[in-house]
């Protein structure tokens, strides 16, 4: 009986040693303090919840976090395309860019991103397994774009993040 309740406790303990931890940050603007932004990164999966709750891949080094996303805000869509967010790891310091990308470009974009979904045999679209394989080469593509050749418009924004008190 004494060793069943061991070996309870001990798949237990291994349960919930390996469940990701999920780390959430609030992050303040520096020049607009009454503007928050929430995100949770998930490290072990490279996830990022955002601030309008959208899951997406994260890119990230033991230095920096990466991840962009398309314009879903109240900002005119006509200014912004798409936003490039980057984060020091060390620091908590990040900055967020906005980019305008052509129509013309996003196709050029999506040609090169389908062509890498197929180089890598994940083009069977009834095969919903393979979604988060092709999401993660979406905004690997979209990160490089944007970072090596997106016309950025306007000035970044500065924001730092701490570590929120509450995990979920």
């Amino acid at each position: 009986m004494k060793k069943f309740f061991l070996q309870i406790i001990f798949v237990l303990f291994i349960a919930s040693a390996s469940k990701a931890e999920v780390v959430k940050l609030n992050c303040v603007f520096a020049d607009y303090k009454n503007q928050e932004m929430n995100i949770a990164l998930d490290f072990e999966n490279s996830l990022i919840f955002d601030r309008f709750g959208q899951k997406r891949h994260m890119e990230f080094d033991d230095n920096t976090i990466t991840y962009s996303s398309p314009n879903k805000s109240r900002i005119d869509k006509s200014l912004f395309t798409h936003f490039l967010y980057r984060l020091s790891r060390l620091s908590g310091n990040g900055t967020l860019k906005g980019y305008k990308i052509s129509d013309e470009q996003f196709e050029a974009l999506k040609v090169l991103i389908v062509d890498e979904i197929i180089m890598q045999e994940l083009g069977n679209l009834e095969d919903k397994s393979l979604d988060w394989a092709r999401e993660v080469i979406y905004t690997e593509k979209i990160n490089e774009y944007l970072i090596n050749t997106g016309k950025q418009v306007g000035s970044d924004l500065l924001f730092n993040c701490k570590k929120a008190e509450q995990k979920f």
